[in-house]
């Protein structure tokens, strides 16, 4: 389970389980070690994916259907 949530005054909460918070690690482990600027979405199942929630998982809060996390070039290069 992987939930993005907007809890209102611009704060966003990220829930899982320990396995959907590992994978999570290992896709933004990868992206770092991309050379090209690259991306990845995070789908619920709503939007035909399979990698986040549904439901959200605080109180008060939005789930967000897709996340899409990006990777760009150091500035410093």
């Amino acid at each position: 389970m992987l939930s993005f949530e907007f809890a209102g005054n611009e704060t966003l909460h990220v829930h899982g389980d320990r396995k959907s918070l590992l994978e999570l690690a290992d896709i933004l482990i990868h992206l770092a070690k991309s050379e090209e600027p690259d991306h990845v979405h995070l789908m619920s199942p709503e939007w035909g994916g399979t990698t986040l929630s549904d439901k959200p998982q605080g109180l008060d809060t939005r789930s967000f259907k897709h996340v899409k996390v990006c990777i760009w070039p150091d500035e410093d290069k």
